[in-house]
């Protein structure tokens, strides 16, 4: 193999036409919020620690297996789980590397058995979270990240295939050994190795499979 690590960013990556906090946000009345927060971030006006000070908020009072619950209906990708499934029964280390609440990609992480999960981390105050931030993740986060999942395994980040598809993403491609975007806007495209679009993960699972095995596999 190439690549012994894959990091996959989620929100437009794995998901299909929403992010993970916009799915919650829906699910508890405060999308309107959500997404003027999120239109300031893409637009480079709000840093992720200040998205983070927006928007945990709406977590408050809310129990952890409610969360999970609700994190379990977000719109993927046709494909996804069968994909780091896949990539894990050939012998990968698959993270999910992305800089959005990790209390909502636990469920996602329990039903692929992807290695690890990244993302800004709540307060529980016993299985309720406070609506408080704990730990913050920042950009640059995603490369200590993905460099850990290689360390795990004594290998280094060029050892490391990142997938993603915009601004989150481009200081991680930089670090790694290849990179591929996926579904991305024309700047991410610019910085990737390969660039890939599909309404599926078809395309990208072979990009993958190419870019670690040096072979497309059908």
């Amino acid at each position: 193999m190439r690549y012994k690590v894959v990091s996959l960013d989620f929100d437009h990556t794995l998901t299909d036409g929403v992010t993970a906090i916009e799915h919650y946000a829906a699910a508890v009345g405060r999308l309107d919020l959500v997404r003027v927060a999120e239109a300031e971030f893409r637009a480079g006006t709000l840093t992720t620690r200040e998205f983070s000070d927006r928007t945990a908020h709406i977590f408050a009072g809310a129990g952890r297996a409610d969360v999970d619950a609700v994190a379990g209906r977000i719109a993927l990708l046709s494909g996804v789980d069968e994909l780091v499934r896949e990539l894990t029964s050939r012998g990968l280390v698959v993270v999910v590397n992305s800089v959005g609440y990790r209390a909502l990609l636990h469920t996602f992480q329990r039903r692929t058995g992807c290695r690890d999960v990244s993302g800004v981390d709540l307060v529980l105050d016993g299985d309720t979270y406070t609506g408080a931030v704990e730990r913050y993740f920042a950009l640059e986060d995603k490369i200590a990240f993905a460099a850990n999942a290689a360390g795990s395994i004594g290998c280094s980040l060029e050892e490391v295939v990142a997938v993603g598809d915009g601004l989150s993403d481009m200081q991680l491609f930089a670090a790694v050994g290849r990179s591929i975007a996926f579904n991305a806007d024309p700047v991410t495209k610019a910085s990737a190795d390969v660039s890939v679009d599909g309404g599926d993960v078809s395309p990208l699972r072979t990009a993958l499979l190419d870019e670690i095995f040096g072979k497309v596999e059908a």
